[in-house]
């Protein structure tokens, strides 16, 4: 009776265990489409924000408005970091759904394991079944370990990849502003020294 038992155990394990494993490798396509429309979507929301940072400084060129640039640069950030808190937190939760589906495997792979030391006393069919579905497990458990160690190892590639593009595209922006600062300024000065030269020539003219 308690073998029966040990056999139904084992028959559930590697009925269910393969369907839920089955079902992830088939899921993680879409997981890559959903990624890569992020990125497009991230992408189109950089150019949009650099094109109002370009209509902004043609608008204002002869009357500046720098409290605007910098809002456009506050604006920029604060899209960048909901982005990337976003694309952290999704990440986040691939990475936990995959070691929960590698911890189970692995529950799985050593509880077929210790069903095959205790079950060595069975026919050599039986027997031959059961190293079968183990040898399963553990390859099962050897390609998930891989692909989560290859998936971290990208997700952190490309957080740092994306925090170099950002912090690249905010000194250009900030470098823009201040030579558009330093070149208004210059020109005020110009203009000044010209008004004081003709009031002072104004000035001796009067005079003589």
């Amino acid at each position: 009776m308690a073998a029966a038992k040990k056999s139904a155990k084992s028959k559930s394990i590697s009925e269910d265990g393969p369907l839920d494993s089955i079902q992830f490798l088939k899921d993680s396509p879409k997981t890559k489409k959903t990624l890569k429309r992020e990125m497009v979507s991230e992408e189109e929301d950089f150019a949009k924000l650099i094109g109002q940072h370009q209509a902004s400084a043609k608008k204002n060129k002869a009357e500046p408005n720098f409290e605007k640039n910098l809002e456009i640069i506050k604006r920029f950030r604060d899209l960048v970091d909901n982005q990337q808190h976003a694309r952290k937190q999704s990440s986040q939760n691939l990475l936990n759904g995959l070691s929960e589906i590698t911890a189970q495997v692995e529950v799985d792979y050593n509880a077929m394991k210790e069903n095959a030391q205790k079950l060595e006393h069975l026919t050599v069919s039986f027997m031959k079944c059961i190293k079968q579905a183990t040898a399963s497990y553990k390859h099962k458990l050897e390609a998930l370990k891989d692909i989560q160690v290859l998936y971290n190892k990208e997700c952190v590639e490309m957080e740092s990849d994306n925090k170099t593009q950002t912090e690249k595209v905010i000194n250009e922006l900030q470098n823009d502003i201040k030579k558009f600062k330093d070149k208004i300024v210059a020109e005020t000065k110009r203009n000044s020294w010209e008004m004081l030269r003709q009031n002072v020539f104004h000035t001796m003219q009067n005079d003589f």
